[in-house]
């Protein structure tokens, strides 16, 4: 069976790299099915034989060579021919290079109407005026009828006109029972001023320039049908093609403090012991050390490798099915605890570049749940060792290199805010996207500065309800409206001028708010029954993760918000920021 699946899969992909190369090759032999040409040749046969054969096959294996070479500049440089004259060269080589084009098109018209009338002509006995004038309205009516099919229908005309042609060409040279004489000399024995000319007429009607313009661009245009008459021989493999051909390796990298998540479901008393507010998130003080020794002790806990960015990044993961997609990097403990992170991370499919601290142990976060809502208190330990000359070493700099898509955590502004300065610069630069989360009311309090510096480069902002109005009040906006507030994040000046800034504000069972382009919009979550809901604990991390699962593959807003309500969605019914083996996600 796996031998025979991998037969039908090598079969398919087999198809998927010719096909587009097969189906521009039809439509360039349009070009070449013409009358006018085949009279040239007709005429040269009639006048000298066999005589010109040999130069017939050096015009007609010229032509090859630079139809192939037409096409390879297209597949390499993703530009067509007359986009690659217009940049090297300057305004009246162009122009020059336009009008012996058109002339060549003109003469290329002219020898297909005179040719077409001659058929018919011989066809149907009308006069010789007559066949011109029919013929040419079928010139100027037929370019007017297809301009109003769809592109793939057109171009399935055009293939079936010439397969027709071919083999109606074919059947007639079978029918005519045409002699090869035993010896052929291929060269005329004289040169004269006739054959002279008419080898330019067969070279003229060999070489056609406008064809290599035209093939240059149908190469790049045409791997939509291509890849859709591909995936269709395999229902299985499609789904694995259509993904792959969008989301690359290391597609989407995200950069953070990797922490081990200690869960338990506590109660009033311990919140208050040591002054925790419920559905907030603060760094560990001197006074919240013992709380993770009493959580392990006095209840039941559960171990879940997590820290905002690396949750959003496991969950991108998750809703990709596509191994490698996804990169994460961050400090760790050269310890146990440090093990099991990337031990994790490298199951859920993350390509992980860890540096690994020997001094500090990797960092752990309480997850406090009560009644379903959670609070987080992070000690960073090791995460908060990360230096930015580790992100630097050519090896994890590849990584920025080729991701697409950034996603960073606000937390992380706590620890290296150059490090994120580097890559923020860098997506302003290469035109990727740079994306941000405002994280917690504390960092836009305490860390606003290191905000402020990065926000211009942001082209999303997430953040929930409560994060939204603490940015709104240290911005003294004097406004608690959700709206409003990210409506004002949008429009902040940035960097570049490439993207337009998206601002994601959740607020939990209400609907997700999102500001683009001096607009907002609302679309509502996924309503959850309260007897099914377990821990709230990476619910906003899992709404990213979704989110930019579907940004990755190019989706519109509303897909990726969708995709965001139903990632939180299924991360609120497990423990901690979990999820089950895939994906049921349409």
């Amino acid at each position: 069976m796996e031998s025979e699946t991998a037969s039908t899969n090598h079969l398919a992909l087999g198809l998927h790299r010719v096909l587009p190369a097969i189906l521009p090759a039809f439509l360039i032999s349009v070009g070449y099915v013409d009358p006018g040409k085949w009279a040239a040749n007709v005429e040269g046969g009639a006048r000298f034989g066999l005589d010109l054969l040999v130069f017939v096959l050096i015009f007609n294996f010229a032509a090859i060579l630079c139809q192939y070479l037409s096409a390879q500049i297209g597949v390499v440089t993703k530009r067509d021919l007359a986009e690659i004259c217009s940049d090297e060269y300057d305004r009246c080589v162009c122009i020059l290079l336009g009008i012996q084009l058109e002339f060549s098109m003109i003469a290329l018209d002219i020898s297909m109407i005179v040719g077409m009338a001659h058929a018919l002509n011989l066809l149907l006995g009308a006069d010789l005026f007559s066949c011109i004038f029919l013929t040419a309205i079928d010139a100027v009516f037929y370019p007017l009828f297809a301009n109003l099919l769809e592109n793939c229908k057109a171009k399935l005309i055009c293939v079936c006109i010439a397969c027709f042609i071919i083999c109606a060409f074919v059947f007639g040279l079978l029918l005519s029972q045409a002699e090869i004489p035993q010896t052929i000399n291929g060269v005329p024995t004289v040169f004269s001023g006739e054959s002279a000319f008419m080898l330019i007429s067969l070279l003229g009607a060999s070489i056609l320039p406008q064809n290599f313009y035209l093939h240059s661009a149908l190469i790049q245009v045409s791997l939509s049908l291509s890849l859709s008459l591909s995936l269709s021989l395999s229902l299985s493999l499609s789904l694995e093609l259509r993904i792959s051909a969008m989301v690359s390796e290391g597609i989407l990298l995200g950069m953070g403090n990797p922490l081990l998540d200690i869960i338990a479901v506590v109660d009033d008393e311990f919140l208050r012991k040591y002054d925790i507010k419920l559905n907030n998130a603060i760094l560990a003080e001197d006074k919240h050390l013992p709380m993770y020794e009493e959580m392990a002790s006095n209840y039941s806990v559960d171990y879940i490798a997590g820290g905002a960015t690396q949750n959003s990044i496991r969950v991108a993961q998750w809703m990709l099915q596509v191994p490698g997609a996804t990169s994460f990097i961050g400090c760790i403990g050269k310890e146990k605890f440090g093990e099991e992170m990337k031990k994790n991370a490298k199951l859920a499919g993350v390509n992980v570049h860890y540096y690994e601290d020997e001094n500090a142990p990797t960092g752990t976060c309480a997850v406090c749940v009560v009644g379903g809502e959670r609070s987080l208190i992070a000690n960073l330990s090791a995460a908060n060792c990360y230096k930015s000359d580790h992100l630097k070493q050519p090896e994890n700099w590849a990584l920025v290199e080729k991701a697409k898509y950034f996603y960073i955590a606000g937390f992380f502004l706590t620890v290296s805010p150059e490090s994120i300065q580097l890559v923020a610069e860098h997506a302003a630069a290469n035109n990727k996207l740079f994306m941000m989360n405002l994280s917690a009311p504390f960092i836009c309090e305490f860390f606003k500065d290191a905000q402020e510096k990065v926000l211009p480069y942001m082209d999303y902002v997430f953040g929930n309800e409560t994060e939204a109005r603490t940015f709104s009040k240290v911005h003294g906006w004097e406004t608690d409206d959700i709206e409003e507030i990210a409506l004002k994040i949008s429009q902040w000046p940035k960097a570049s001028g490439t993207y337009k800034r998206i601002t994601v504000i959740t607020q939990g069972p209400d609907p997700v708010v999102v500001a683009e382009d001096g607009k907002v919009k609302k679309f509502p979550v996924i309503k959850l029954p309260k007897e099914k809901l377990v821990d709230t604990n990476g619910a906003g991390d899992a709404f990213v993760g979704g989110f930019l699962s579907q940004l990755v593959k190019e989706k519109p807003i509303e897909d990726c918000v969708k995709a965001g309500c139903y990632a939180a969605n299924v991360i609120i019914q497990r423990p901690g920021c979990s999820y089950p083996e895939k994906p049921n996600f349409e």
